[in-house]
């Protein structure tokens, strides 16, 4: 509709409608940032804080003169009306998806969640409880859950607990307290609680039910209450009076032991009501071993009996003169099970009987029992056998049976081990390692030793006991008993770049072991060695010079390493594989459209190939020159957990991760979203030096542990449908060592989209401006992708066109596009000029990359977590953990 017509009906309300949006009074006017986004209240809406939130936002909305459109007193125009477009955009209406809802209950979840796995061990079996209710709990509930489950803990093995305490649970007692605070009050406005029945609460708020508050006074204007302190009210509900007794978590044959004992106590004992004891623990004796318990019987522990107490983490010992030894504690305390401070007297050592002696055992005056802590020494955590008594070594043998031994003498005595160990010595008879000869004059002899290690299955079975015999190479002398010892093991990126292209090309991968390969390597220098421990020869005597010449490579010799991959090469060539000159441990055989391909490190060997039948005769060739042991599909290479689907392969370390977190400590720990503080930056000249520099270097393991453990499945993902293509991210940080001012540099390659290659190194030279340091970042990443061409070649893959090289600073890259040297240019190093040559070889194209998208920059400095976590993403990074 134009201005000015006039033939339909709403002409004369055009110009009201136009005025009514121009006028700022208007509810109908639309300021310049008035947009769909714009934020009213600071604080989202949880509806736990609605009160706070509708205040906030009718506040909100009466200022923009906007309140009209929610409480209706605009109301709807007609459809043909200019203004009913504007309505409806200014018209809030009501979310009917329930999505908000269920994000809110997902978010409940993951906060109950973090909240349960962050309790220790003892709350196991609540969490279990907590994580099968249904509905699930919000976590203001699982709160009080878990604080009622301690409070109750504390009270059962805490103190004894005064009778005032004990009678306000009887039910007059709560109505008195319930009466108390709502005397003011109508007595027909008070509300009802419909689990208790008590006046005064709702059932959301009931004590009984979700546990009493820290610090909550009970009180009573029962007159009779303590005499009735341990009866439970019969206007107590069955189910209050079973939920808080504390023999609810006894089991049946327990609960005949406590009716025994109760009878008992009833027959010793002439005074038919059962006068209360003095304050202090009660305790109850369970088939030998004495537990705590709420209940109090007279009579019932003697002063010479000791209480298991798991909770506890030092001995107490109440009888002085008892102790064998002890020294003054000055200046120590410890803390009850109630929760009271008191001092240490002194700390000795208690003699129970001819085999068990405790040590460090606390002598408290204040506290009147013998407490038998459990988490002191635990027995797992003992290391050798030495510091057991006689008695614990059956025990310590039924709980770490399948235990590595150390020594001969301890191996000789288990028949496993002694099965294990003739295997040994029977494959180095038929190899003939070695032949029995006299020492010459003017040679000295190799030791030698055996070293025992047992090999589990996926499932934590065990496949093999292990024993090595390995020569104590350290004993060598260069020169005499060896001359070279270096030998090649394949590269990390090499193994990656195989698992990114077999992901591609659907190539298969598979690992092999070699049985004793160190045994197949031919010794070319004279070598003796001591006779072995364990080898016997019935019938023969033996010169007291009685060594052993070795004629093959023994495992722990200083060359074995190098003669093993010198007889291993040479067999693999002979059968037409070619050695690659990008990495020395890798071999390719090309048979017409026959392709495979061999990588080895040391004894472990992975073929990937698109022709399987090649790989099986393969495998049988191999097997017979070296004795292998076939380990089906690639599974686990240098640390990498490797995992295979029709969608591609995934990398990770997870079991690297976890074994550090356990052999530090670190498990379960709190957790890091990045490795690194960004804030900071210690310097030489800044700040006090620190009188122990180790707590520093401590708090920086720790974080780093904390990341590890955060991150414990996370890995990197091989797509199959990635592009073969080389592409890779160059960055700097400029003087990033504010001691010697030198710059880090940092790259990380990638296939298609697959991170193959990644390196962060602080440069060898200053640069006299972030253009050279970038410059120089540049060269390395470019050296890195020219190595990577060269493996691609001995692949036979074919790649074209040139490599993509991101940068994030015009100034190199205009250094790199153009060859003329100036006064800004004439500082860098030749060695830098190497991107220049292959970007005019056509080998290489510079790309600029804004800096917030800049991959490398993760490798250069630390980063706040928003950042941190989107490089790693673009990384193609992903957590195996992580729901699909």
């Amino acid at each position: 509709m134009t201005r000015g017509s006039t033939i339909t009906r709403a002409t004369t309300s055009v110009p009201n409608s136009l005025s009514s949006m121009e006028d700022s009074t208007s509810p109908y006017f639309l300021h310049n940032s008035d947009h769909p986004g714009i934020v009213l209240v600071s604080h989202h809406l949880t509806g736990a804080n609605y009160n706070n939130w509708s205040k906030a936002m009718v506040m909100a909305l009466t200022a923009k003169n906007k309140i009209s459109f929610i409480d209706g007193s605009i109301p709807c125009p007609e459809s043909d009306d200019l203004l009913f477009g504007t309505w409806i955009r200014l018209q809030q209406h009501e979310c009917a998806c329930g999505t908000m809802k269920t994000w809110m209950e997902f978010q409940q979840q993951e906060y109950v969640m973090q909240f349960l796995m962050g309790l220790n061990e003892s709350f196991v079996q609540t969490r279990s409880q907590i994580l099968m209710m249904e509905p699930f709990p919000p976590i203001a509930k699982v709160f009080s859950l878990v604080a009622q489950d301690e409070r109750q803990r504390s009270i059962n093995y805490g103190l004894y607990t005064p009778p005032d305490s004990v009678a306000a649970n009887d039910s007059n007692s709560t109505v008195a307290i319930s009466a108390a605070r709502l005397n003011s009050k109508p007595k027909k406005d008070w509300p009802t609680c419909s689990h208790c029945g008590i006046l005064g609460h709702t059932v959301d708020k009931c004590y009984k039910l979700y546990g009493y508050p820290p610090g909550y006074k009970f009180k009573s204007k029962n007159p009779h209450a303590k005499a009735q302190a341990n009866q439970t009210s019969s206007r107590t509900t069955e189910a209050s009076a079973t939920a808080d007794s504390p023999l609810a978590s006894l089991s049946p044959a327990q609960c005949q032991q406590l009716i025994a004992l109760l009878s008992s106590q009833l027959h010793d004992n002439t005074p038919a009501t059962p006068e209360l004891q003095q304050p202090g623990p009660s305790v109850s004796s369970f088939s030998g071993i004495f537990s705590l318990s709420s209940v109090s019987f007279p009579n019932s522990l003697d002063s010479s009996a000791w209480v298991l107490d798991t909770g506890a983490t030092h001995h107490v010992y109440c009888s002085l003169p008892s102790f064998v030894s002890s020294v003054p504690a000055s200046n120590s305390s410890v803390t009850l099970p109630n929760g009271h401070l008191v001092s240490i007297s002194r700390i000795g050592s208690v003699q129970l009987s001819p085999y068990i002696t405790l040590t460090d055992v606390l002598f408290v005056p204040q506290f009147q029992f013998n407490l038998l802590s459990s988490t002191c020494h635990p027995l797992s955590q003992v290391l050798d056998y030495h510091k057991l008594s006689t008695p614990h070594t059956t025990l310590v043998n039924a709980i770490s049976s399948n235990f590595e031994p150390t020594t001969y003498a301890k191996a000789a005595v288990i028949l496993e081990w002694q099965a294990a160990m003739s295997e040994e010595l029977r494959a180095l008879k038929e190899n003939s390692t070695w032949s029995l000869t006299t020492l010459p004059h003017g040679k000295h002899t190799v030791g030698c030793k055996w070293v025992y290690r047992i090999k589990y299955r996926a499932d934590g079975t065990i496949e093999q006991y292990k024993a090595r015999l390995v020569a104590k190479g350290y004993t060598q002398q260069e020169g005499v008993d060896y001359l070279d010892t270096f030998s090649p093991v394949a590269k990390l990126v090499t193994v990656k770049v195989l698992l990114a292209l077999a992901a591609v090309h659907s190539w298969s991968l598979t690992q092999l072991d070699v049985n004793n390969a160190f045994l197949h390597g031919d010794l070319h220098e004279e070598v003796y060695m001591s006779l072995p421990p364990g080898l016997y020869h019935e019938g023969e005597s033996l010169p007291i010079n009685t060594v052993c010449k070795l004629h093959k490579s023994l495992y722990g010799l200083k060359q074995a390493s190098r003669q093993w991959f010198s007889k291993f090469s040479s067999v693999l060539v002979s059968t037409g594989f070619k050695q690659s000159a990008s990495d020395n441990s890798l071999f390719v055989k090309i048979n017409g459209n026959s392709f495979i391909a061999l990588l080895i490190y040391v004894d472990d060997i992975v073929i990937t190939s698109n022709d399987h039948e090649n790989v099986d005769e393969l495998k049988k060739f191999l097997n017979g020159c070296f004795k292998l042991k076939d380990l089906g599909n690639l599974k686990y290479f240098l640390g990498l957990e490797v995992g295979r689907s029709s969608k591609g392969i995934s990398v990770s370390q997870r079991h690297y991760a976890l074994q550090l977190l356990f052999d530090t400590g670190y498990l379960g720990c709190k957790t890091r979203k990045t490795p690194m503080d960004p804030n900071v930056k210690l310097s030489h000249d800044e700040g006090d030096l620190l009188d122990d520099p180790s707590m520093y270097r401590r708090m920086i393991g720790y974080h780093v542990l904390q990341y590890v453990e955060a991150t414990v499945g996370q890995g990197l993902f091989y797509s199959s449908s990635s592009a073969i293509e080389l592409k890779a991210f160059a960055d700097s940080d400029w003087a990033a060592c504010p001691d010697t001012r030198r710059s880090i540099s940092g790259f990380c390659v990638f296939i298609g989209d697959s991170l193959v290659s990644w390196k962060s190194k602080k440069q060898h030279t200053v640069s006299r401006s972030s253009a050279e340091a970038e410059y120089r970042s540049m060269a390395n990443a470019t050296c890195e992708l020219m190595w990577m061409f060269s493996l691609f070649k001995d692949l036979h893959i074919n790649h074209p066109q040139p490599a993509l090289l991101y940068c994030d600073n015009q100034a190199a890259l205009h250094i790199a596009a153009n060859p003329i040297f100036h006064e800004r240019t004439k500082h860098i190093e030749i060695d830098c000029h190497l991107v220049r040559e292959k970007v005019q070889d056509g080998r290489l194209k510079t790309l600029h990359v804004s800096s917030q998208h800049q991959v490398a920059d993760l490798l250069t400095k630390a980063l706040h977590p928003t950042q941190f976590t989107l490089l790693l993403d673009k990384m193609g990074t992903h957590n195996i953990h992580s729901p699909s």
